[in-house]
């Protein structure tokens, strides 16, 4: 059986004192937080999805409302003939977006968002 050397506690110890530094700067690190971008044409606005408010968001046809309430957001009023942007629900994740082509509204979320969730979706698959 070999003893242990000094320099081997030495090492054990550094190695532990590492990983509780990188554990610690790991999960000390505050989440970045999703935003709402909102585009009309050239003009662009962004929301915190974490306080609860509704938008009015003026376009070429009128002001499209905009709902964001519990880390979600939806259209309820849009003044466009289709309102495919209304019946696109609720977005609430990085990269998801509604479009409402008739009054040039573009809202999509930006950010890394929360991802503990486990509700990592792929959007396709090819073989």
């Amino acid at each position: 059986m070999t003893k242990i050397k000094p320099a081997d506690v030495f090492i054990i110890i550094l190695t532990i004192l590492i990983i509780i530094f990188l554990f610690i700067q790991t999960y000390s690190q505050p989440q970045d937080s999703s935003e709402l971008l909102v585009r009309v044409n050239e003009e662009s606005w962004r929301f915190t999805l974490e306080d609860d408010r509704i938008v009015h968001i003026p376009g070429p046809l009128g002001d499209t409302v905009i709902h964001i309430q519990a880390g979600e957001t939806y259209v309820t009023e849009s003044p466009c003939i289709s309102k495919i942007c209304i019946a696109a629900g609720k977005i609430s994740k990085p990269g998801q977006w509604i479009v409402c082509l008739p009054n040039h509204v573009f809202i999509s979320i930006e950010g890394s968002g929360n991802s503990d969730s486990g509700n990592d979706e792929v959007d396709d698959v090819v073989f």
